[in-house]
C-alpha cells in the first residue's frame, strides 16, 4: 500500500509541475511564467490586443532577473525594438503597467531615456542594447513581448 501511496504523490507531482509550465506553442517558460514574442510589428494598441489575443498582455518586467531574461532572449534574435506594458499616457513622467495600472517598481531606462512629450509607451530599444526608452505608442514598426501564467493561456478568436 505504501508503494501505490509513494507512486501516486510522485505522479501528482510530477503533473503538477508539467501543468505549472506548461505554456503552449510559441511560448518560452521563465520563473513560472510564459513569454511569447510576436513575430509582427504593431503599434502600442494593437500590441495590446495581439497579446490579449495570445492568451496574455503585454510583459509587466518587474525584477532586474526577468529583464535579463527577456534582454538576452532578443539579443539573441538581434532583431528589432519590442513592446513592454508600460506606459505614461494618463500623467506625463508617471510611468503605469497597463493591464493593472500599477507603478512600475523596477526599471531598465537607457542612458537619456525616458525622453517624455509625445513618447508615451516603452519599448526594449535595438539601437541601445534593449534597455528601456520611450517611444510614440502610434509607432507601427515595434514588436510585442506577451506574458502569461500557464493556467491562463487559451487563444481567443
Amino acid at each position: 500500500m505504501r508503494g501505490i501511496t509513494m507512486s501516486m504523490l510522485l505522479l501528482i507531482h510530477l503533473f503538477a509541475v508539467a501543468a505549472a509550465t506548461d505554456c503552449g506553442d510559441d511560448y518560452l517558460v521563465f520563473h513560472g511564467s510564459c513569454y511569447h514574442f510576436g513575430h509582427r510589428p504593431s503599434d502600442f494598441t494593437e500590441a495590446q490586443h495581439y497579446c490579449q489575443q495570445k492568451g496574455g498582455r503585454l510583459v509587466h518586467i518587474e525584477t532586474s532577473l526577468e529583464n535579463d531574461f527577456i534582454r538576452n532572449h532578443v539579443m539573441e534574435m538581434n532583431s528589432h525594438d519590442w513592446w513592454i506594458g508600460l506606459t505614461d499616457e494618463l500623467a506625463e513622467g508617471h510611468y503605469l503597467w497597463s493591464e493593472n495600472g500599477k507603478e512600475a517598481t523596477f526599471t531598465d531606462w537607457a542612458y537619456n531615456q525616458p525622453q517624455g512629450g509625445s513618447e508615451d509607451c516603452v519599448a526594449l530599444e535595438k539601437t541601445i542594447d534593449f534597455h528601456w526608452g520611450d517611444f510614440p505608442c502610434a509607432r507601427s514598426s515595434i514588436y510585442p513581448i506577451c506574458e502569461a501564467s500557464p493556467g491562463e493561456i487559451e487563444l481567443i478568436g
